[in-house]
This record gives structure tokens, C-alpha cells and sequence, in this order.
């Protein structure tokens, strides 16, 4: 509609080196960025944007993003809150259940993906991306974290969980080590370690379990 309101979006981003607020039009939705800082700061500018939704980028260390997501939610109990990750745990992800995130959308996500899903917050939708939302029942009852088939992801870290992203693409062992910035021989031990937690024996298994875990595409 001529004249009508963009959709606002806040993100709040955990990159320490943004300490200043930007704003950015993504089609119909305007987003504004801010650094992680303290809850109390974060519930004002709440209060003076008024965003549709806040999107909380929990890859800060130590926790802190949820501290504030916790701080944001008993201040704002109404607000809609989404968090973004390069992956997410288990943990994570229950604790997303907790706070009744509306979306838990991954990093990697391509563009026209993430534009999509960041409309769908904006509109009220809810959003998981499929590494998340396959770990999720979603129904008439609500959302629930679904225990017994997100077991397997829960025993790897998060550099295990990257290199078997990284395999599910098509990377050399090579390739890898330069994109992690590791080592081959730090790679072929994370191989080996997720060969053996996830009782997989080659770069196909690994591969077949990354698409049908929603980790990486066909």
C-alpha cells in the first residue's frame, strides 16, 4: 500500500566490533541494528522503536544473549522474539521453547531464504529453519522440542557440527582447514569423532545424515 509503514525488525547482534546503531531497508521491512549490551538498555530501545519483532543473535559468548532474550521477555512479555545462529544446540533450542521464540533461523541460510523468513517474523509467522525444524513438532498445540529425534545433533560441538556441514557440501578436507582456518589433521579428527558418535563409517554416510537432518541441502 502507497504510503504505508515498513515492518521493523530489531536485531541485536553479538558482534562486539558494532557498537553503533544502523538502520537498513530490506524490501518491506526495515531493520535496525544494535549491539548486544546491557538488557536494561536494550528494553529502551524497545520501548522507543516499537519493532515487530526483536531477532537476538545468541552466538555471543558466555551466554549473554540469552540473558538479555530472558531480561527481554519478563520485561516485555507480549514482544515477539526470534533468535539467529550459525547452528543451534539442543540447549539452545529449549530454551528458545521457553522464551516462545516465533523463529530460530541458522546463519547459512541463503539469501532469498533468509529475506523470506525475516517477512515471515515480520508478519507474525513463525520460521525454523530446517536444521531447527526438524527437531520440532509444530501443531495445533504449539511447539515442542522434540527430544528423541534431535539425540544425535545434541553429542556434537559446534566445530564438529561446521565440519560436517562443510563435508555435506562437497568440501575437501583441504578446502575445509582453509575455511575454519584449522589444520587437515584438526579436520580428519573431527571427522573421525563424528564418524564415531554419529556410528557413521564414510564421507557418504555423513552426507546422507546432513541432508536427512536438514543440515545441508540436495
Amino acid at each position: 500500500m502507497l504510503g504505508s509503514r515498513p515492518q521493523t525488525i530489531l536485531l541485536i547482534d553479538s558482534e562486539p566490533q558494532r557498537d553503533a546503531r544502523t538502520e537498513r531497508q530490506i524490501g518491506t521491512i526495515l531493520l535496525h541494528v544494535v549491539a548486544l549490551v546491557n538488557p536494561a538498555a536494550l528494553c529502551e530501545i524497545i520501548e522507543k522503536i516499537k519493532p515487530g519483532v526483536v531477532l537476538i543473535d545468541i552466538d555471543a559468548p558466555n551466554g549473554s544473549a540469552f540473558d538479555a532474550a530472558d531480561h527481554i521477555r519478563r520485561d516485555h512479555p507480549d514482544q515477539p522474539l526470534a533468535l539467529i545462529a550459525r547452528w543451534f544446540s539442543n540447549t539452545q533450542l529449549k530454551h528458545a521453547m521457553k522464551l516462545d521464540a516465533i523463529g530460530c533461523i541458522t546463519k547459512g541460510e541463503p539469501l532469498a531464504v533468509m529475506t523470506s523468513a525475516l517477512n515471515a517474523l515480520a508478519n507474525g509467522e513463525r520460521y525454523y529453519s530446517p536444521s531447527v525444524r526438524r527437531r520440532l513438532t509444530v501443531d495445533e498445540r504449539g511447539v515442542r522440542f522434540n527430544d528423541e529425534d534431535a539425540r544425535s545433533l545434541d553429542l556434537l560441538t559446534q566445530r564438529e557440527f561446521e565440519v560436517l556441514k562443510q563435508i555435506a557440501e562437497g568440501l575437501t578436507k583441504k578446502q575445509i582447514a582453509e575455511q575454519m582456518h584449522i589444520s587437515p589433521k584438526t579436520v580428519s579428527t573431527h571427522t573421525e569423532r563424528l564418524m564415531d558418535k554419529l556410528d557413521l563409517h564414510d564421507r557418504v554416510a555423513l552426507t546422507r545424515f546432513a541432508i536427512r537432518e536438514g543440515i545441508a541441502a540436495l
